[in-house]
């Protein structure tokens, strides 16, 4: 973890950010955090006092994709890690191995989420469209580090991979299979790691955060729209 940054892009959840930071403090203490807020209410508070965390705040609702690509560009080491503001860190291995799976060959590498109720959220997979259907073929491995092609947004990477494939601006949500077809046809390497695991909280926040999370309809058509999609389906083998 030396040469790696933290990135957390966070939006009307401080409650959340805490969480993470706090869980942060005992998985990964030294590791410099990165925080971009594009809430209306700004979360700043929550980051005083934390010598390794920079707070960065953001003109009001950028969207996740802006929030990344900014964090991205303030970054400075040589690997990152991106999380989600409602995630949570449980060991101090988890982090550190998931960074370390990079040195595999890989540009990318996601691990998996484990729910309030106990059951892994798994989104690892192939990638293939057929007309205009892009199809996510669901593979799993419980074993070593493997190729895929979409992993979960709980991932580690190469920082200059994610300044060649960026995010798209105008996906304020909805960004997430949009990305990795992207990323596959830029030759990103993305691997998976069951060994890493941390727990989502998938807290809804606020109302205001709920009112500006649910545009996935809105987002969604502008992401088929843009590789001429008629709709994306995740199969499993």
């Amino acid at each position: 973890m030396d040469d790696t940054t933290i990135l957390v892009k966070t939006f009307e959840r401080p409650d959340c950010l805490k969480q993470l930071l706090d869980s942060l403090e005992m998985a990964a203490p030294g590791c410099p955090v990165i925080v971009a807020d594009d809430g209306e209410i700004p979360s700043g508070a929550v980051c005083q006092g934390r010598p390794d965390v920079t707070y960065l705040p953001m003109p009001f609702d950028q969207g996740l994709s802006a929030g990344r690509n900014f964090l991205v560009e303030h970054t400075d080491t040589e690997y990152c890690v991106i999380l989600d503001d409602d995630f949570v860190m449980e060991d101090a291995d988890t982090l550190e191995h998931l960074v370390s799976q990079l040195e595999l060959d890989y540009d990318i590498v996601g691990g998996r989420l484990k729910l309030t109720n106990g059951r892994l959220q798994h989104y690892e997979g192939w990638m293939h469209q057929e007309g205009r259907v892009l199809y996510m073929i669901r593979l799993t491995s419980e074993g070593p580090t493997v190729p895929m092609q979409i992993v979960l947004n709980f991932l580690a990477a190469r920082t200059q991979a994610l300044r060649d494939v960026r995010w798209d601006d105008e996906l304020k949500v909805c960004e997430h299979e949009e990305y990795f077809w992207r990323a596959r046809a830029h030759g990103v390497r993305v691997g998976y790691t069951p060994r890493s695991t941390a727990r989502h909280l998938r807290d809804t926040g606020s109302g205001r955060y709920r009112i500006f999370r649910n545009r996935i309809g809105e987002m969604r058509a502008k992401a088929l729209a843009k590789h001429n999609w008629e709709r994306t389906e995740w199969i499993t083998v």
